[in-house]
C-alpha cells in the first residue's frame, strides 16, 4: 500500500476527545485485571523458582 492511500484508510478523530488520561487509565488498567483473570501466565523465571523449591534441578 502506497503512503497517498495510507493517509485515507484511517479517519481521524477532531477534537481532544471526551475522556480524560486517568479515566482512560483506569479503565485499561480495571479491564486487564479483568482479562488477567482468564489467563494463568508463569514466567520462565518463575518456572525455574518452583523446580528449585521443589527440589529439581534447574535446565
Amino acid at each position: 500500500m502506497r503512503a497517498v492511500e495510507m493517509q485515507y484508510r484511517y479517519k481521524i478523530l477532531d477534537g481532544k476527545g471526551r475522556i480524560s488520561k486517568s479515566d482512560a487509565d483506569a479503565k485499561a488498567i480495571s479491564e486487564y485485571k479483568e482479562f488477567n483473570k482468564h489467563q494463568k501466565i508463569e514466567s520462565d523465571f518463575d518456572k525455574e523458582v518452583k523446580k528449585i523449591l521443589e527440589g529439581n534441578k534447574p535446565e
